[in-house]
């Protein structure tokens, strides 16, 4: 290797060096932002800090009045299926199925003025829920994740 190169690779080697050394003492100095902000151990006093919580949207910014809305992630998010009943008492969904939504529900909302009840099985078989809004429920917590394949909804 000629002496040119040589150099070129030797001064690479000790920029790269330098630089783990200071992202290094960043991190032992304990400040946040070389952290990236997360949480965790005080280098100082050894509690960990306080993880912060999102909350989950309230029923009322979630669900309408006469609505049931349906996600697949239990905090509300991911996709969701929203039914109303638009002036009507009583809806149902036979098959979620036909909707892309089945035994994919994991969290319900039901919105003001509604009562639903959400089914194991297509056709409103199997075992069930009855959820009278308004309300958010987790179906993880509460019965069961992943599960629910029709449902039916009506006016209170």
């Amino acid at each position: 290797m000629n002496p040119a190169m040589m150099m070129i690779v030797f001064g690479g080697g000790i920029l790269m060096l330098c630089c783990v050394c200071f992202v290094g003492l960043l991190l032992m100095s304990g400040d946040p932002a070389a952290d990236g902000g997360q949480t965790g151990a005080d280098p100082v006093i050894g509690e960990v800090a306080p993880e912060v919580v999102e909350d989950i949207p309230s029923v009322k910014e979630f669900t309408p009045p006469g609505c049931v809305t349906l996600t697949d992630n239990a905090d509300g998010t991911g996709g969701q299926n929203q039914f109303c009943l638009d002036g009507r008492d009583y809806f149902e969904i036979k098959n979620m199925k036909n909707y892309g939504f089945n035994d994919k529900i994991s969290a319900v909302g039901v919105g003001e003025g509604v009562a639903m009840t959400i089914f194991e099985n297509a056709n409103q078989g199997g075992q069930s829920r009855e959820i009278h809004g308004p309300v958010f429920e987790n179906l993880a917590d509460t019965w069961k994740n992943d599960k629910a394949s029709s449902m039916k909804m009506w006016k209170k």
